[in-house]
């Protein structure tokens, strides 16, 4: 699984690296989110692809649904706003629990509501797949960080 993992990851990552690396990269740190959360994000939601249109109808990079694009102010099919709206929902998402990284990609993905109404992690295999696929993507983001410089 691991290695399936780095193929993607290699294979996909020059489309973030390249066109949204280095903005992701900025966000995070002003946005104090964990490095290298943002872009496995954006590996799991959409592979890196902006114009990433899901079934459920989510946009872009960042995946967003319209209304949350809405509550956000940005245009989820303008690449950069996408990002930036995306990015501003995971720190949110963070305050919102404390920090929790699993508890606030749940929330990510399932919404809010859904944290709410069980309690914590949802019992969606969806819900509970994307979880594990954001941190394992995370995990190798990390470990494969060191072989590359964007600086």
């Amino acid at each position: 699984m691991r290695f399936v993992i780095l193929i993607v990851i290699l294979t996909t990552y020059s489309s973030v690296a390249f066109g949204f690396y280095k903005e992701s990269a900025l966000l995070s740190s002003y946005l104090e989110i964990p490095s290298g959360l943002l872009e496995a994000v954006i590996m799991v939601e959409s592979g890196g692809n902006p114009q990433a249109v899901s079934p459920k109808g989510a946009i872009g990079l960042m995946q967003l649904m319209p209304a949350t694009a809405r509550e956000l102010g940005v245009n989820p099919f303008n690449p950069h706003q996408n990002l930036v709206g995306g990015a501003i929902y995971l720190k949110k998402m963070l305050l919102r629990y404390n920090d929790n990284i699993p508890l606030a990609l749940a929330a990510y993905n399932a919404g809010p509501g859904a944290v709410e109404e069980y309690n914590g992690i949802p019992p969606y295999p969806e819900t509970i797949f994307y979880i594990k696929k954001v941190i394992q993507t995370w995990i190798t983001i990390l470990e494969l960080r060191p072989l590359w410089s964007f600086d």
